[in-house]
Parts: C-alpha cells; sequence; structure tokens
C-alpha cells in the first residue's frame, strides 16, 4: 500500500477512485511547514494548478489515502509524472492523520519546474477545493480557500497574491500587544515609525511596527489580534497575504513609555453611552491595555481619500466599560469591539452608513500625554513638599546662594522629581 496525502483537487475521493478503484481514504491529514502555491499553468486548461512549497510556520490541509501497489500508477499518470517531461514528481512529507492521531509519513507530489510567478487557478478549480474542505471540517482553511478564489476573479493577470505573505509571530520576550507587525528591514528599508498600514481584503488598520531581521524576506509576522480584526479566519497561517507601509510621520512621542496597543473592531454604542464622547470597551480590554476606567485612550484609524492616498485620523477619549441589560441581544461591549457613537466614528472618518463601518478595525492604546497629565496632578503632593525639603536643605548646605536662586532650583528639582514618579507609574501600570 502507499500512503498518499492528497491537498489539491484529488481531495475529492470519487476524483481517486476513478484512478484507483479500490484505494481506501483514510481521513484528514494536516501537513506542517508547507504552504500551498499555484506554481503551474496547465496546459489543458490554461490556469493555474496546486502545488506545495516547504514555508516554516504555514500549514497545507489534505487527505490520506491507502492505494494499492498496483493502482499507484494511476495516480501518478494522473499527475503527469510518467509524461516525458513530468509536471509533478513525487516526495515523501510527514503529515499529521486526524484518524491515528499521530505523524505518518505519506507520498505527496510537487511541480517539477514551478514557474517565478504564481499563476490563476480557475473559480471552479477552487470551489471543488473548498467544497472538500468544508467536507472534512476545515473551516478557517475553506474561509483562505474562498479568499483565493475571490483573488482569482479580481485579478486579470499573475501573480494570484501581491504583499508579504502573513504567518503568525513567534516572539514571546516582546510586550504583549505592543509588536503587531514585524518585517525583516530589508523588505521595507530603512525606516524610523514604529506604525504601519495594514491593508487586507479591503480593510485597512494601523499596527505597531517592528523590524527584525529573523523574520523571512518578503513576508511579515502578525499578531493573532491583528490577523483576527483583518479578518484571516483562524489561529493557523495558510497563505494570506497583506500590504504593509511604513507610517510617516506618526511616531509614540513619548519614548519612554511604549504602551501597549490592541487592535479592535469598530461597533456603534448603545443609546444610553451615545452622545457622551467616551469609547466603551471590554473590562478584559481595559486590563489589557493596562488602564483603568475613565482613563483615556487614542484610537487611530486608517481611510483612503479620494485620490486613494492612505490617510490617518486619531482621537482621543474616554474609555468606559458597560454593563449587559436584559434587553440587548448580544454581548455588550464586545470583547473585540471598541463602541463608539455617531460623532466620534465621524471624526474617524467613518460614513454614517452602518455597513460601512461596522467590524473595521482601528488601532487603540493608552494615550500616554493625558495619562501622564494626571498622574501629576495626582503627585501634586510631591511638588510641594519637594519645593519645602529642597528649600531648607538648600539653605543648609548652600547658605550663600540668593534665596531666589534657592527657590527656582527647588521649584525645577521637584518639577523634574514629579515627572519622573509619574513617567515610571505610567511604565509600570502599562507593562506587561
Amino acid at each position: 500500500m502507499v500512503l498518499y496525502f492528497a491537498y489539491g483537487s484529488n481531495m475529492s475521493e470519487p476524483v481517486v477512485l476513478d484512478r484507483a478503484p479500490t484505494a481506501t481514504r483514510v481521513g484528514k491529514a494536516r501537513l506542517s511547514d508547507h504552504r500551498i502555491r499555484f506554481g503551474r499553468r496547465s496546459k489543458r486548461t490554461g490556469t493555474g494548478v496546486a502545488d506545495i512549497v516547504a514555508a516554516p510556520g504555514f500549514m497545507v490541509m489534505g487527505v490520506l489515502y491507502e492505494v494499492p501497489e498496483k493502482e499507484w500508477k494511476g495516480i501518478l499518470r494522473k499527475e503527469g509524472a510518467l509524461m516525458q517531461e513530468p509536471a509533478y514528481r513525487a516526495v515523501q512529507v510527514t503529515v499529521f492523520s486526524f484518524a491515528d492521531k499521530k505523524s505518518r509519513t505519506a507520498t505527496s507530489f510537487v511541480v517539477t519546474s514551478p514557474s517565478e510567478v504564481e499563476q490563476i487557478p480557475s473559480a471552479d478549480y477552487l470551489s471543488a477545493m473548498i467544497t472538500q474542505a468544508e467536507d472534512l471540517k476545515f473551516p478557517a482553511y475553506a474561509a483562505f480557500l474562498r479568499w483565493l478564489r475571490k483573488r482569482a476573479m479580481e485579478v486579470s493577470a499573475p501573480p494570484l497574491r501581491e504583499g508579504l505573505l502573513v504567518s503568525g509571530t513567534n516572539v514571546q520576550k516582546r510586550p504583549g500587544g505592543h509588536y503587531l507587525v514585524r518585517v525583516n528591514p530589508r523588505t521595507l528599508g530603512k525606516v524610523k515609525s514604529r506604525l504601519a498600514t495594514v491593508e487586507f481584503d479591503g480593510r485597512v488598520t494601523v499596527a505597531a511596527l517592528d523590524s527584525a531581521e529573523e523574520v523571512a524576506e518578503n513576508s511579515c509576522e502578525m499578531d493573532q489580534n491583528l490577523r483576527h480584526a483583518l479578518g484571516m479566519i483562524g489561529q493557523n497561517c495558510y497563505g494570506y497575504t497583506a500590504v504593509v507601509h511604513p507610517l510617516s510621520g506618526v511616531r509614540n512621542r513619548v519614548d519612554l513609555v511604549r504602551p501597549r496597543s490592541l487592535t479592535l473592531l469598530v461597533h456603534q454604542t448603545n443609546w444610553i453611552d451615545s452622545e457622551k464622547r467616551i469609547c466603551v470597551l471590554h473590562e478584559r480590554s481595559l486590563a489589557l491595555l493596562g488602564i483603568k476606567e475613565g482613563e483615556h485612550v487614542e484610537i487611530l484609524n486608517v481611510w483612503r481619500e479620494e485620490s486613494g492616498v492612505l490617510s490617518v485620523k486619531r482621537i482621543k477619549l474616554r474609555a468606559h466599560t458597560s454593563e449587559k441589560r436584559a434587553d440587548q441581544p448580544r454581548e455588550y461591549p464586545g470583547f473585540d469591539h471598541v463602541h463608539l457613537d455617531r460623532e466620534c466614528r465621524s471624526e474617524l472618518g467613518f460614513p454614517a452608513d452602518r455597513s460601512d463601518f461596522l467590524n473595521r478595525p482601528v488601532l487603540v492604546r493608552p494615550s500616554v500625554h493625558r495619562l501622564l497629565q494626571q498622574r501629576i496632578a495626582k503627585y501634586g503632593v510631591t511638588f510641594f513638599l519637594g519645593i519645602a525639603s529642597l528649600s531648607q536643605l538648600l539653605a543648609l548646605f548652600a547658605p550663600t546662594l540668593p534665596s531666589l536662586l534657592r527657590g527656582l532650583m527647588a521649584i525645577a528639582t521637584a518639577v523634574l522629581a514629579t515627572v519622573v514618579v509619574a513617567l515610571l507609574d505610567i511604565r509600570a501600570s502599562l507593562s506587561h
């Protein structure tokens, strides 16, 4: 018996049985550290056909079959592996079998001479793969294939995908919720901005930007929160692409404090919380941001002008939470939502129509400047005590200094101490 891993049109059992009538379907399987690519143009249909390529951090879903040795030639013939110039060649891969709950070595096929540019498959070809993914109960993989089908119907010429390949971030030591998108410095060139615009499937948002050599070129690592907000369904990465641009002119102005950030989806407030110029967040979102109810957040939204240029609008609001009432059919506030009233949405550039703003991603982070102002007011006692104590010390150790100069030195030192204490307090509350 040959254990065969099928990932393209051969996921369909009737297709396999047509060439290997006594083959047995073992069940669904997963191939790790590979991604699907349409690296060959079929001579028969003139459209792209599936291939797999090694890609750390990605996954390909498929089906395992046990094919009798005497019928294996039928599969080879269908894949074009017996032609004088083979279209595919057989390779050994290690897959995880859901039926056996263990890894198994199987035979699969890769394109012999893949094209440099990814070809465009037909909508029917992708629809057949989507049907199989849905039958196999792979909802996230089916959603990815639907996105590929949408791309195939939108583009008129190769390549099928544009932008950077999106993988999950494997960085654990970075402050969670801060570095949301990571790229290789050679991919974007030398940039000073710590923020970037990320565009995927018609959605655009702002994300914190980190440059790292360990990230593969022409790819990016994204925080799961950001992928979810952009509409990339599922925890695993299959081969989505996104366009990432450094956001020039928008930087964290207070370098001593790097606030955490969350990418949340815009929803409207209920009628009780409207017309108050506040944003409503889930209590867990407040905890993740490291702020208390009533403290200020900064919300950034990317919107496209009529000229096609991406611009950023921002507002600062007090963040509050709210309890769900008995007459509310949905969860309020939602865990991954930021609820804004019409006036705040308008200031961020969102249209009035609900269908045009609902579930649009925005970047939410603590407003360091407002927090600093609040802390300075809170530590005002430190200021007055500092003036009194420093004046006495200067009078004791520098009696020859004029009293006016001693007073000015005491005031300057007290102001500096108050700011430092406030910054340390903010750093402690915003750190993970």
